[in-house]
């Protein structure tokens, strides 16, 4: 069983023939270092297919409706964003009639459900590849703190009455209260990543608290 826009397929009278076509491991691409060494720089959005046996024929106009367009894919209590694209004609196969739909979708699966969670020495990234998370950095008693994720350096200085900042590391910006804070926020061309399994968090200097939104991700 699987859900797109938190319609079930059980819901829409549907039975996929194969539904691991929902699952397939994204395509990678890397580039070389000087050194000779390699690194990924992305993986591809992936594009599949499902064969759906209609057990209900009178539901075929709201199966069409359902995979239309953009929207959440929910697959084993995971999520990721689909696109079904083409068009569709049904066959009949035996006594019940098919459909072949076709989708693209995000490399990545996350975890239906995430939410912050308080750290202080290590983080774990519970997904199969490294995830980019929202780091929230509370004030303490410093204006300024200095941290390092991953052997990634970084350091912010709070500016007055101003008591937390969300460091994005998939949009590489500093967020307070929906406002731009970039100015403030000193690091290199390279922003946290979460490694699968266990992820070091040093402070180097200053006081706060440390909130990760981890966005645990598998392909």
């Amino acid at each position: 069983m699987f859900k797109f826009n938190n319609i079930s397929s059980d819901e829409m009278k549907v039975i996929c023939e194969e539904e691991d076509n929902l699952i397939p491991k994204a395509a990678l691409s890397y580039e070389e270092n000087s050194n000779g060494s390699f690194y990924v720089s992305s993986y591809a959005n992936i594009e599949s297919s499902l064969k759906l046996y209609v057990m209900d024929s009178s539901k075929l106009s709201s199966i069409y409706k359902w995979l239309d367009g953009e929207g959440t894919l929910e697959f084993k209590d995971k999520v990721s964003t689909a696109y079904f694209f083409n068009e569709i004609k049904p066959q009949r196969s035996a006594t019940i009639k098919t459909i072949d739909v076709s989708f693209k979708r995000s490399p990545f699966w996350y975890k239906k459900a995430d939410s912050y969670i308080e750290c202080s020495n290590t983080i774990t990234n519970e997904g199969n590849v490294f995830s980019k998370p929202l780091i929230k950095i509370i004030k303490g008693d410093s204006d300024t703190v200095d941290l390092t994720i991953n052997n990634v350096r970084f350091k912010y200085c709070f500016p007055t009455d101003e008591s937390y900042v969300i460091v994005d590391c998939l949009d590489c910006n500093a967020y307070y209260d929906g406002y731009f804070r970039n100015e403030n926020l000193e690091i290199g061309f390279e922003f946290p990543k979460l490694d699968p399994g266990e992820n070091q968090i040093v402070t180097n200097s200053g006081d706060c608290q440390i909130q990760v939104l981890k966005k645990d991700r598998w392909i």
